[in-house]
């Protein structure tokens, strides 16, 4: 597999993913931190799914994306879908159609926000993935859920694993607040589409302090992956480095090595 077939999966489904979120940016109340549009992998459905909302008091609704099929849905569930849009040969400007109108059949009148995602242009539309790269794809956020459960299991910190529209990071992110209820340090760790960092998929650590740089001047040898001390600093570990998927043993221990460094180092004065 080319990365750069795997890079446009990721690229075809970020933008439905982008366009799924219109609806937690229109219908769930907004947190500061973003996290009310964020996404979730349901590894045994094989769906994305979106936050929770209720329309005039009925069930709880939400919007789900399923990658075989590649259509997005209004459901309930993983299994009740009220209403569903095919998403090959699609543009923006088409999803937003469908969707008003499926909301106006719900019942909900209002304006809505619909500003353009980044990169969009509103007549482009998305092309479905082989089904190969679609299956690759599954695996490999299947994969990020587990390595992140597991994370958590180490870290000691339960955190919810969700995935960010706007990047399109699996990941999570830890916080440690002072008594006053300010974040004093966090430690955060993803599964990154590729970017200006890396030209492949990469699962990435980083850390941040309240006060003062993370010193990387001792940090220890990964046995896979690499630290970047430049303007992005931390960890990061390129998925198809090897040629193949990485494995997810060598990947839980590239986070066990990273995150036993900057748990102590963001603390130090």
């Amino acid at each position: 597999m080319k990365i750069r077939e795997f890079n446009e999966v990721d690229g075809a489904i970020h933008q439905v993913a982008q366009m799924m979120s219109l609806s937690a940016r229109n219908l769930i109340p907004p947190k500061a931190d973003s996290s009310h549009i964020n996404l979730k992998w349901d590894d045994n459905a094989k769906v994305l799914l979106g936050r929770t909302f209720t329309i005039n008091g009925g069930p709880p609704v939400h919007m789900l994306f399923n990658p075989i099929s590649f259509e997005v849905s209004f459901a309930t569930g993983t299994d009740k879908l009220l209403s569903s849009l095919k998403m090959n040969g699609k543009s923006f400007r088409d999803y937003v159609a469908w969707w008003e109108s499926e909301l106006l059949e719900m019942g909900i009148k209002k304006e809505f926000s619909k500003v353009l995602p980044d990169n969009f242009a509103p007549t482009k539309t998305i092309k479905k993935p082989a089904a190969s790269l679609i299956d690759a794809w599954m695996c490999l956020r299947s994969q990020a859920n587990d390595v992140f459960g597991a994370l958590n299991d180490i870290s000691g910190h339960e955190c919810e694993i969700r995935i960010w529209p706007h990047h399109f990071d699996t990941g999570v992110y830890y916080v440690i607040k002072l008594e006053s209820g300010e974040a004093s340090h966090a430690i955060g760790a993803g599964l990154a589409i590729a970017d200006k960092i890396s030209a492949q998929p990469y699962y990435y650590m980083y850390g941040w302090r309240s006060e003062g740089e993370i010193d990387f001047s001792h940090a220890p040898q990964l046995s896979h992956g690499r630290w970047i001390t430049e303007d992005w600093k931390g960890a990061i570990y390129p998925v198809f480095e090897s040629g193949q998927m990485a494995d997810k043993e060598a990947i839980i221990t590239f986070f066990e090595t990273a995150y036993s460094y900057l748990s102590q180092h963001i603390l130090v004065d």
